[in-house]
């Protein structure tokens, strides 16, 4: 049985990568970010995402970093470093989700460098 997640009632699309997607590199770049708005409200955000490896990795771990609701910064994996080829999405890392504090910035970026192989990577930041 595939699960394929969707976005909640009262979710908005923030943010997103390209069409074309983001090729991951050798360095640690922010790929998408959202200001959640500074109201003084809980904030529900959800991730989408997708990864086509064409080599296999050497590194290129993928996390979002945001700050709690109890105000502590934190990180949650979205995809592991080291994949071999293939594509990954709907069932294994393709759904995120959680609270995040009002007045912060949820950011989506490549944890760590992909030292080798080859990757693109899809996106989307949906938030209340």
């Amino acid at each position: 049985m595939s699960f394929y997640p969707f976005a909640a009632p009262g979710f908005t699309l923030r943010s997103q990568t390209t069409v074309a997607g983001f090729t991951l590199v050798n360095a640690t770049p922010t790929i998408i970010t959202w200001a959640v708005p500074n109201d003084g409200l809980l904030h529900g955000y959800q991730i989408f995402a997708q990864q086509s490896v064409t080599v296999n990795e050497v590194g290129g771990e993928l996390a979002i970093v945001f700050t709690s609701v109890d105000g502590n910064v934190e990180s949650q994996q979205l995809s592991a470093a080291g994949l071999t080829a293939g594509v990954y999405g709907p069932g294994s890392f393709s759904w995120l989700s959680g609270l995040a504090k009002a007045g912060t910035t949820i950011t989506l970026e490549q944890f760590t460098a992909l030292t080798g192989g080859a990757a693109t990577f899809w996106a989307q930041i949906w938030g209340t």
